[in-house]
Protein backbone atom coordinates (compact mmCIF):
# COMPACT_ATOMS: atom_id res chain seq x y z
CA UNK A 1 0.00 0.00 0.00
CA UNK A 2 1.42 3.38 -1.14
CA UNK A 3 2.33 5.38 1.91
CA UNK A 4 0.30 8.85 2.21
CA UNK A 5 1.51 12.54 2.04
CA UNK A 6 1.66 13.88 5.18
CA UNK A 7 -0.91 16.15 5.40
CA UNK A 8 -0.21 19.90 3.76
CA UNK A 9 -1.23 23.45 5.45
CA UNK A 10 -3.91 24.51 2.84
CA UNK A 11 -2.85 27.81 0.56
CA UNK A 12 -5.97 29.28 1.48
CA UNK A 13 -5.15 29.06 5.08
CA UNK A 14 -1.89 30.21 5.21
CA UNK A 15 -2.78 33.55 3.14
CA UNK A 16 -5.28 33.95 6.19
CA UNK A 17 -2.37 33.80 8.28
CA UNK A 18 -0.19 36.07 6.66
CA UNK A 19 -2.95 38.47 6.20
CA UNK A 20 -3.25 38.00 9.99
CA UNK A 21 -0.05 38.42 10.74
CA UNK A 22 0.54 41.56 8.93
CA UNK A 23 -2.17 43.09 10.52
CA UNK A 24 -1.01 42.53 13.93
CA UNK A 25 -3.88 40.28 14.72
CA UNK A 26 -2.58 36.66 14.89
CA UNK A 27 -3.07 35.38 18.16
CA UNK A 28 -2.57 31.92 19.75
CA UNK A 29 -5.23 30.07 20.47
CA UNK A 30 -5.76 28.05 24.15
CA UNK A 31 -5.71 24.54 23.60
CA UNK A 32 -9.14 23.67 23.72
CA UNK A 33 -10.33 21.85 26.84
CA UNK A 34 -11.00 18.73 25.43
CA UNK A 35 -7.03 18.81 24.22
CA UNK A 36 -6.04 20.50 27.46
CA UNK A 37 -7.20 17.40 29.48
CA UNK A 38 -5.94 14.68 27.05
CA UNK A 39 -3.74 13.14 29.43
CA UNK A 40 -6.84 11.96 31.28
CA UNK A 41 -8.36 10.02 28.45
CA UNK A 42 -6.97 6.76 28.85
CA UNK A 43 -6.56 5.91 25.19
CA UNK A 44 -4.60 8.75 24.79
CA UNK A 45 -2.57 7.82 27.66
CA UNK A 46 -2.16 4.65 25.31
CA UNK A 47 -1.44 5.73 22.36
CA UNK A 48 1.30 8.03 23.90
CA UNK A 49 2.67 5.42 25.40
CA UNK A 50 2.82 2.93 22.01
CA UNK A 51 5.13 5.97 20.58
CA UNK A 52 6.95 5.44 23.21
CA UNK A 53 5.72 8.66 25.57
CA UNK A 54 7.21 9.45 28.95
CA UNK A 55 3.47 9.56 29.78
CA UNK A 56 3.28 10.94 33.54
CA UNK A 57 1.57 9.76 35.92
CA UNK A 58 -2.14 11.34 36.51
CA UNK A 59 -2.68 11.32 40.17
CA UNK A 60 -0.28 11.91 42.74
CA UNK A 61 0.11 15.84 43.82
CA UNK A 62 3.65 16.86 44.06
CA UNK A 63 5.66 16.71 47.55
CA UNK A 64 5.07 19.84 49.36
CA UNK A 65 8.83 21.86 49.43
CA UNK A 66 10.91 22.03 53.24
CA UNK A 67 10.20 25.42 54.85
CA UNK A 68 12.91 27.59 55.97
CA UNK A 69 16.05 28.31 55.59
CA UNK A 70 16.22 25.79 52.68
CA UNK A 71 14.01 27.26 50.50
CA UNK A 72 16.47 29.29 48.59
CA UNK A 73 18.54 26.24 47.85
CA UNK A 74 15.65 24.52 46.81
CA UNK A 75 14.75 26.82 44.17
CA UNK A 76 14.27 25.06 40.83
CA UNK A 77 14.51 26.30 37.22
CA UNK A 78 13.19 24.19 34.25
CA UNK A 79 15.59 24.60 30.84
CA UNK A 80 12.96 24.26 28.05
CA UNK A 81 13.98 23.35 24.30
CA UNK A 82 11.48 21.63 22.04
CA UNK A 83 13.95 19.13 20.68
CA UNK A 84 16.95 17.78 23.28
CA UNK A 85 19.24 18.47 22.21
CA UNK A 86 21.69 19.00 19.09
CA UNK A 87 24.94 18.04 19.82
CA UNK A 88 25.40 22.10 18.79
CA UNK A 89 23.92 23.26 21.89
CA UNK A 90 26.68 22.23 24.51
CA UNK A 91 26.31 25.83 25.81
CA UNK A 92 22.81 24.81 26.92
CA UNK A 93 23.67 21.85 28.71
CA UNK A 94 26.50 23.60 30.58
CA UNK A 95 24.63 26.11 31.81
CA UNK A 96 21.66 24.20 33.10
CA UNK A 97 24.63 22.24 34.75
CA UNK A 98 26.73 24.61 36.21
CA UNK A 99 24.29 26.52 38.63
CA UNK A 100 25.52 26.49 42.18
CA UNK A 101 22.37 27.55 44.06
CA UNK A 102 19.50 26.80 42.14
CA UNK A 103 18.49 23.49 41.06
CA UNK A 104 17.89 22.71 37.04
CA UNK A 105 16.01 20.28 34.86
CA UNK A 106 15.89 20.01 31.00
CA UNK A 107 12.07 19.14 29.54
CA UNK A 108 11.42 18.63 26.01
CA UNK A 109 9.12 16.98 23.54
CA UNK A 110 11.32 15.17 21.82
CA UNK A 111 15.05 14.03 21.73
CA UNK A 112 17.33 14.52 18.42
CA UNK A 113 18.88 12.54 16.34
CA UNK A 114 22.21 12.38 17.30
CA UNK A 115 21.74 14.24 20.27
CA UNK A 116 24.03 15.14 23.59
CA UNK A 117 24.47 12.90 26.40
CA UNK A 118 22.32 14.39 29.03
CA UNK A 119 23.36 11.71 31.58
CA UNK A 120 24.60 14.44 34.25
CA UNK A 121 21.60 16.54 34.20
CA UNK A 122 17.79 16.01 35.47
CA UNK A 123 16.07 16.06 32.38
CA UNK A 124 12.75 14.15 30.77
CA UNK A 125 11.11 14.68 27.37
CA UNK A 126 7.93 13.03 26.03
CA UNK A 127 9.08 11.05 23.31
CA UNK A 128 13.00 9.40 23.98
CA UNK A 129 15.13 8.84 21.34
CA UNK A 130 13.32 8.71 17.79
CA UNK A 131 13.05 5.18 16.90
CA UNK A 132 10.70 3.47 13.88
CA UNK A 133 8.39 5.09 11.16
CA UNK A 134 4.85 4.42 13.86
CA UNK A 135 6.69 6.65 16.90
CA UNK A 136 7.43 9.52 14.28
CA UNK A 137 3.80 9.26 12.98
CA UNK A 138 2.17 9.24 16.36
CA UNK A 139 4.64 12.07 17.49
CA UNK A 140 3.21 14.17 14.69
CA UNK A 141 -0.43 12.87 15.51
CA UNK A 142 -0.03 14.50 19.08
CA UNK A 143 1.69 17.85 17.92
CA UNK A 144 -1.37 17.82 15.83
CA UNK A 145 -4.04 17.25 18.45
CA UNK A 146 -2.32 19.58 20.70
CA UNK A 147 -1.29 16.07 23.44
CA UNK A 148 2.21 17.43 23.32
CA UNK A 149 1.34 20.55 24.60
CA UNK A 150 -1.14 18.66 26.90
CA UNK A 151 1.61 16.75 28.42
CA UNK A 152 4.00 19.88 28.50
CA UNK A 153 1.55 21.48 30.83
CA UNK A 154 0.89 18.40 32.85
CA UNK A 155 4.95 18.01 33.50
CA UNK A 156 5.40 21.50 34.49
CA UNK A 157 2.42 21.93 36.84
CA UNK A 158 4.34 18.44 38.81
CA UNK A 159 7.38 20.05 38.23
CA UNK A 160 6.77 23.36 40.49
CA UNK A 161 9.80 25.44 39.14
CA UNK A 162 10.32 28.88 40.39
CA UNK A 163 11.18 30.07 36.99
CA UNK A 164 10.55 28.39 33.43
CA UNK A 165 13.58 29.21 31.04
CA UNK A 166 13.08 28.78 27.23
CA UNK A 167 16.38 28.42 24.62
CA UNK A 168 15.55 30.11 21.34
CA UNK A 169 12.65 32.75 20.82
CA UNK A 170 10.68 29.76 18.64
CA UNK A 171 10.77 28.02 20.88
CA UNK A 172 8.61 29.80 23.30
CA UNK A 173 6.44 30.86 20.50
CA UNK A 174 5.81 27.10 19.48
CA UNK A 175 5.20 26.02 23.32
CA UNK A 176 3.23 29.14 24.17
CA UNK A 177 0.10 26.94 24.09
CA UNK A 178 1.37 25.37 27.17
CA UNK A 179 3.63 28.23 29.02
CA UNK A 180 0.73 30.80 28.72
CA UNK A 181 -1.05 29.01 31.83
CA UNK A 182 1.57 29.83 34.09
CA UNK A 183 2.02 32.85 36.52
CA UNK A 184 5.92 32.18 37.26
CA UNK A 185 8.79 33.95 35.47
CA UNK A 186 9.36 32.80 31.84
CA UNK A 187 12.73 33.96 30.75
CA UNK A 188 13.70 33.03 27.08
CA UNK A 189 17.72 33.46 25.94
CA UNK A 190 17.78 34.81 22.06
CA UNK A 191 20.59 33.30 20.79
CA UNK A 192 21.08 34.49 17.03
CA UNK A 193 18.85 33.17 13.76
CA UNK A 194 15.60 33.09 16.35
CA UNK A 195 15.74 37.45 16.21
CA UNK A 196 18.53 38.22 13.59
CA UNK A 197 16.47 36.43 9.82
CA UNK A 198 13.94 38.92 8.08
CA UNK A 199 11.04 39.63 9.52
CA UNK A 200 9.53 38.86 5.35
CA UNK A 201 10.79 35.36 5.78
CA UNK A 202 9.20 34.05 8.56
CA UNK A 203 6.04 35.56 7.38
CA UNK A 204 6.37 33.91 4.04
CA UNK A 205 6.44 30.54 5.68
CA UNK A 206 9.70 29.65 5.08
CA UNK A 207 10.41 28.72 8.73
CA UNK A 208 7.53 26.49 8.63
CA UNK A 209 3.65 27.37 8.71
CA UNK A 210 3.51 27.48 12.27
CA UNK A 211 5.85 30.31 13.28
CA UNK A 212 4.30 32.95 10.22
CA UNK A 213 3.87 36.15 11.47
CA UNK A 214 6.77 35.17 14.41
CA UNK A 215 8.38 38.43 14.87
CA UNK A 216 5.08 40.22 16.09
CA UNK A 217 3.73 36.72 17.82
CA UNK A 218 7.23 37.07 20.48
CA UNK A 219 6.66 40.82 20.37
CA UNK A 220 3.53 40.00 21.59
CA UNK A 221 4.55 37.69 24.30
CA UNK A 222 7.68 39.31 25.60
CA UNK A 223 4.42 42.44 26.81
CA UNK A 224 3.55 39.73 29.12
CA UNK A 225 4.58 40.60 33.04
CA UNK A 226 6.14 37.19 33.81
CA UNK A 227 8.10 37.09 30.43
CA UNK A 228 11.84 38.81 30.48
CA UNK A 229 13.92 38.13 27.55
CA UNK A 230 17.65 37.13 28.02
CA UNK A 231 20.07 38.55 24.81
CA UNK A 232 23.47 36.65 24.45
CA UNK A 233 24.64 39.75 22.86
CA UNK A 234 24.40 43.50 22.44
CA UNK A 235 23.94 42.92 18.69
CA UNK A 236 21.35 40.56 19.71
CA UNK A 237 19.69 42.72 22.09
CA UNK A 238 19.48 45.32 19.50
CA UNK A 239 18.13 43.82 16.67
CA UNK A 240 15.48 42.53 19.49
CA UNK A 241 14.68 46.21 19.62
CA UNK A 242 14.22 46.60 15.97
CA UNK A 243 11.65 43.69 15.49
CA UNK A 244 9.62 45.48 18.54
CA UNK A 245 10.66 43.50 21.62
CA UNK A 246 10.11 45.92 24.17
CA UNK A 247 13.00 47.48 26.04
CA UNK A 248 11.93 47.21 29.58
CA UNK A 249 11.71 43.27 29.04
CA UNK A 250 15.21 43.17 27.31
CA UNK A 251 18.75 42.86 29.43
CA UNK A 252 21.94 41.12 27.84
CA UNK A 253 23.46 37.85 29.60
CA UNK A 254 26.38 36.02 28.49
CA UNK A 255 26.43 32.37 29.08
CA UNK A 256 30.30 31.75 29.07
CA UNK A 257 32.38 28.46 29.12
CA UNK A 258 33.84 26.14 31.41
CA UNK A 259 37.20 27.14 31.45
CA UNK A 260 38.59 24.26 32.97
CA UNK A 261 37.42 22.24 29.90
CA UNK A 262 40.21 24.12 27.39
CA UNK A 263 43.50 24.06 28.87
CA UNK A 264 45.55 25.42 26.22
CA UNK A 265 48.16 22.30 24.44
CA UNK A 266 51.50 22.12 25.87
CA UNK A 267 53.15 22.67 22.58
CA UNK A 268 53.38 26.64 22.10
CA UNK A 269 51.15 28.14 19.10
CA UNK A 270 54.67 29.06 17.47
CA UNK A 271 55.52 25.67 17.40
CA UNK A 272 52.41 23.80 15.78
CA UNK A 273 52.39 23.67 12.28
CA UNK A 274 50.73 26.60 10.29
CA UNK A 275 47.16 25.36 10.43
CA UNK A 276 44.12 27.28 10.32
CA UNK A 277 41.10 26.09 11.78
CA UNK A 278 37.54 26.78 10.66
CA UNK A 279 34.56 24.91 13.37
CA UNK A 280 30.94 25.53 12.45
CA UNK A 281 27.68 24.34 10.51
CA UNK A 282 28.72 24.80 7.21
CA UNK A 283 26.14 27.36 5.82
CA UNK A 284 25.79 30.45 4.34
CA UNK A 285 26.05 33.14 7.89
CA UNK A 286 29.29 31.43 8.56
CA UNK A 287 31.14 32.67 5.73
CA UNK A 288 33.55 29.47 4.77
CA UNK A 289 34.11 30.53 1.13
CA UNK A 290 35.65 33.80 2.52
CA UNK A 291 38.08 32.00 4.13
CA UNK A 292 38.98 29.39 1.20
CA UNK A 293 39.55 32.29 -1.00
CA UNK A 294 41.45 34.43 1.27
CA UNK A 295 43.66 31.34 2.32
CA UNK A 296 44.29 30.58 -1.78
CA UNK A 297 45.53 34.01 -1.75
CA UNK A 298 47.70 33.76 1.33
CA UNK A 299 48.98 31.01 -0.18
CA UNK A 300 51.23 32.44 -2.74
CA UNK A 301 53.54 33.43 0.18
CA UNK A 302 52.79 30.46 2.76
CA UNK A 303 53.23 27.35 0.83
CA UNK A 304 52.76 24.95 3.97
CA UNK A 305 49.27 26.77 4.86
CA UNK A 306 47.01 23.98 5.75
CA UNK A 307 43.09 24.29 6.53
CA UNK A 308 40.94 22.41 8.93
CA UNK A 309 37.24 22.89 8.85
CA UNK A 310 34.87 21.22 11.39
CA UNK A 311 31.49 20.94 11.07
CA UNK A 312 28.48 19.32 8.63
CA UNK A 313 25.83 21.16 6.65
CA UNK A 314 23.91 21.40 3.62
CA UNK A 315 27.01 23.86 1.90
CA UNK A 316 29.80 20.51 2.11
CA UNK A 317 29.77 19.38 -1.21
CA UNK A 318 30.04 23.01 -2.85
CA UNK A 319 32.77 23.74 -0.23
CA UNK A 320 34.90 20.51 -0.81
CA UNK A 321 34.20 21.48 -4.56
CA UNK A 322 35.47 24.84 -4.02
CA UNK A 323 38.69 23.77 -1.80
CA UNK A 324 40.03 21.42 -4.25
CA UNK A 325 39.56 23.84 -7.33
CA UNK A 326 41.52 26.34 -5.48
CA UNK A 327 44.19 23.91 -4.82
CA UNK A 328 44.55 23.97 -0.92
CA UNK A 329 45.31 21.68 1.78
CA UNK A 330 42.33 21.50 3.15
CA UNK A 331 40.94 18.59 5.15
CA UNK A 332 37.35 18.43 5.84
CA UNK A 333 36.49 16.32 9.15
CA UNK A 334 32.76 16.25 9.30
CA UNK A 335 31.18 17.08 12.59
CA UNK A 336 33.07 16.31 16.08
CA UNK A 337 31.88 16.15 19.27
CA UNK A 338 33.76 18.79 22.04
CA UNK A 339 36.68 16.34 22.48
CA UNK A 340 37.31 16.16 18.78
CA UNK A 341 37.59 20.25 18.82
CA UNK A 342 39.45 20.35 21.51
CA UNK A 343 42.04 17.96 19.88
CA UNK A 344 41.43 19.87 17.07
CA UNK A 345 41.81 24.05 18.84
CA UNK A 346 45.33 21.94 20.06
CA UNK A 347 47.48 21.69 16.90
CA UNK A 348 46.22 24.82 15.40
CA UNK A 349 48.00 28.31 15.53
CA UNK A 350 44.36 30.44 14.49
CA UNK A 351 41.26 29.83 14.62
CA UNK A 352 39.20 31.74 11.87
CA UNK A 353 35.13 32.62 11.95
CA UNK A 354 34.71 34.99 8.88
CA UNK A 355 30.93 35.36 9.89
CA UNK A 356 28.39 37.39 6.82
CA UNK A 357 25.09 38.57 6.91
CA UNK A 358 23.04 35.95 5.51
CA UNK A 359 20.41 36.49 2.31
CA UNK A 360 17.46 35.98 4.72
CA UNK A 361 19.46 38.26 7.59
CA UNK A 362 20.99 35.74 9.92
CA UNK A 363 24.16 36.36 11.60
CA UNK A 364 26.05 35.22 14.24
CA UNK A 365 24.45 35.98 17.71
CA UNK A 366 28.23 35.63 19.24
CA UNK A 367 30.40 32.97 18.68
CA UNK A 368 31.10 30.81 21.14
CA UNK A 369 33.81 28.89 19.50
CA UNK A 370 35.40 32.27 19.46
CA UNK A 371 35.44 32.21 23.17
CA UNK A 372 36.89 28.60 23.39
CA UNK A 373 39.55 28.82 20.56
CA UNK A 374 41.02 31.60 22.86
CA UNK A 375 40.53 29.67 26.53
CA UNK A 376 42.75 27.14 24.78
CA UNK A 377 45.39 29.35 23.75
CA UNK A 378 44.72 30.14 19.62
CA UNK A 379 43.97 33.24 18.81
CA UNK A 380 41.51 34.15 16.33
CA UNK A 381 40.20 36.07 13.41
CA UNK A 382 36.58 36.73 12.80
CA UNK A 383 34.12 38.99 11.00
CA UNK A 384 31.50 38.38 13.07
CA UNK A 385 30.20 41.36 14.91
CA UNK A 386 29.03 40.54 18.09
CA UNK A 387 31.93 38.54 18.52
CA UNK A 388 34.17 42.01 17.77
CA UNK A 389 32.63 43.77 20.16
CA UNK A 390 31.95 41.24 22.82
CA UNK A 391 34.07 38.27 22.47
CA UNK A 392 37.58 39.40 21.84
CA UNK A 393 40.10 42.03 22.17
CA UNK A 394 41.31 43.34 18.19
CA UNK A 395 44.81 43.46 17.87
CA UNK A 396 45.54 41.74 21.33
CA UNK A 397 43.47 38.31 20.97
CA UNK A 398 43.22 37.92 17.51
CA UNK A 399 42.61 40.16 14.64
CA UNK A 400 39.11 41.58 13.72
CA UNK A 401 37.89 42.59 9.45
CA UNK A 402 35.07 43.94 8.12
CA UNK A 403 32.60 41.08 6.29
CA UNK A 404 33.26 39.89 3.25
CA UNK A 405 36.67 41.36 3.25
CA UNK A 406 38.66 38.48 1.59
CA UNK A 407 41.85 40.56 0.68
CA UNK A 408 42.23 41.57 4.69
CA UNK A 409 41.79 38.43 5.98
CA UNK A 410 44.52 36.87 3.39
CA UNK A 411 46.81 39.31 4.54
CA UNK A 412 46.03 38.99 8.40
CA UNK A 413 46.93 34.89 7.36
CA UNK A 414 50.32 36.41 5.75
CA UNK A 415 51.19 38.43 8.60
CA UNK A 416 50.35 36.32 11.83
CA UNK A 417 51.12 32.73 10.98
CA UNK A 418 54.85 33.18 10.10
CA UNK A 419 55.30 35.21 13.27
CA UNK A 420 55.55 32.82 15.95
CA UNK A 421 56.22 36.04 18.78
CA UNK A 422 53.68 37.90 17.92
CA UNK A 423 51.22 34.24 18.44
CA UNK A 424 52.40 33.27 21.86
CA UNK A 425 51.49 37.19 22.93
CA UNK A 426 48.31 36.94 21.41
CA UNK A 427 47.57 33.73 22.88
CA UNK A 428 48.48 34.23 26.45
CA UNK A 429 46.51 37.64 26.31
CA UNK A 430 43.18 35.70 24.76
CA UNK A 431 43.49 32.96 27.91
CA UNK A 432 43.48 35.92 30.31
CA UNK A 433 40.71 37.20 28.33
CA UNK A 434 38.46 34.83 28.47
CA UNK A 435 38.61 33.73 32.14
CA UNK A 436 37.94 37.38 33.39
CA UNK A 437 34.94 38.12 31.04
CA UNK A 438 33.92 35.11 29.88
CA UNK A 439 34.03 32.27 32.81
CA UNK A 440 30.86 29.93 33.14
CA UNK A 441 30.70 29.74 36.91
CA UNK A 442 30.64 33.59 36.99
CA UNK A 443 28.03 33.90 34.07
CA UNK A 444 25.56 31.39 35.82
CA UNK A 445 26.39 33.03 39.06
CA UNK A 446 24.92 36.62 37.44
CA UNK A 447 22.03 34.40 35.94
CA UNK A 448 21.49 33.71 39.40
CA UNK A 449 20.85 36.50 40.53
CA UNK A 450 18.39 37.23 38.22
CA UNK A 451 16.30 34.41 38.82
CA UNK A 452 16.38 36.15 42.54
CA UNK A 453 15.13 39.11 41.73
CA UNK A 454 12.78 37.85 39.23
CA UNK A 455 11.26 35.58 42.04
CA UNK A 456 11.61 37.96 45.05
CA UNK A 457 10.24 40.74 42.93
CA UNK A 458 13.50 42.57 41.97
CA UNK A 459 14.44 43.04 38.61
CA UNK A 460 17.87 44.44 37.11
CA UNK A 461 17.89 47.31 34.77
CA UNK A 462 17.27 46.02 31.21
CA UNK A 463 19.87 48.56 29.77
CA UNK A 464 22.87 47.70 32.45
CA UNK A 465 22.32 43.87 33.00
CA UNK A 466 24.56 41.72 32.02
CA UNK A 467 28.53 41.90 30.96
CA UNK A 468 29.96 45.24 29.94
CA UNK A 469 33.00 45.10 27.14
CA UNK A 470 36.20 46.20 28.11
CA UNK A 471 37.57 48.80 26.36
CA UNK A 472 39.71 47.82 23.28
CA UNK A 473 43.25 47.30 23.89
CA UNK A 474 42.98 46.10 27.44
CA UNK A 475 43.99 43.08 28.79
CA UNK A 476 47.41 43.72 26.51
Amino acid sequence: MARRAPPQVPPRLLERRRRLARRGRLRQLPPSPPRAAALGDPLARRLLAAAGAVVPARPAAPAPRLPGAGMTAARKVVFLRQQLLPVSETFVRAQAGSLSRWRASLVGLARTTPSLDLSAVEHRSLFGAPAGPLRARLARLAARTGLDQAWLAQVLRRERADVLHVHFGVDLVRLWPALRHFSCPIVVTLHGYDIQVDTAWWDRGTGGADLIGYHARLAEIARRPNVHIVAVSQAIRRRALAVGLPDARLRVQHIGIDVRAFDPAPLPAAQRPPRVLFVGRLAEKKGLPLLLQAAARARQGLAALQLRVVGDGEGRDRYQALAAELGLDCHFTGALDAAGVRTELAAARLLCLPSITAGNGDAEGLGMVLLEAQCAGVPVLTSARAGIEEGMLDGVTGCAFDEGDVERLATLLHELLPDGARLDRMAAAARRYVREHHELGACCAELERFYDGLVDGRQAPAATAGWVSPPRGAGS
